[in-house]
């Protein structure tokens, strides 16, 4: 990996963690990454920082390789106004539709750009507990131990 790339994925990181809102939310948010490294990313410390390291740091941050445009397409431009209306008006929503139609694509742009907003992608086999978890997660919210009903006050607390 050059110097250039992990200079953008420096960039991409650090947009990532004001978007969290702290470099300690965006290591709870990002799966195998401490807040130490992303210390050392931001304050360009990379010698001790593996090659696995860097490919994790940007495939969970977005980082796209260039090469890639985004076209705003009549599909993206649809979704990105229900993105908006839903935040705007304190919305829950799900979306369903063709592979292949840029949803997600067009929510993980949206979710970059934004401060609250969390994107989370869900699994069929998962409990309460569970979906509680992954979106304290995505929050950059550390839950360790706590009991379903903490978990659920711990989210509407974040998102007042």
């Amino acid at each position: 990996m050059t110097n250039e790339q992990k200079q953008q994925i420096c960039d991409q990181l650090r947009a990532y963690v004001e978007q969290k809102g702290s470099g300690n939310k965006a290591a709870n948010s990002l799966n195998g990454v401490s807040s130490a490294t992303i210390s050392k990313v931001l304050a360009g410390k990379w010698e001790t920082i593996s090659e696995d390291m860097w490919r994790s740091i940007a495939a969970q941050t977005g980082h796209k390789a260039e090469g890639w445009q985004l076209v705003p397409t009549l599909a993206y431009k649809a979704m990105t106004f229900a993105l908006e209306n839903a935040q705007r008006d304190s919305l829950v929503m799900a979306v369903i539709g063709e592979a292949g139609s840029g949803k997600t694509e067009a929510i993980k742009n949206y979710t970059a750009g934004g401060r609250n907003v969390y994107h989370l992608v869900c699994s069929e086999y998962w409990n309460r507990r569970t979906f509680m978890a992954k979106v304290l997660q995505s929050m950059g919210v550390t839950y360790s131990g706590n009991t379903v009903a903490d978990m659920m006050e711990t989210i509407v607390d974040t998102l007042k």
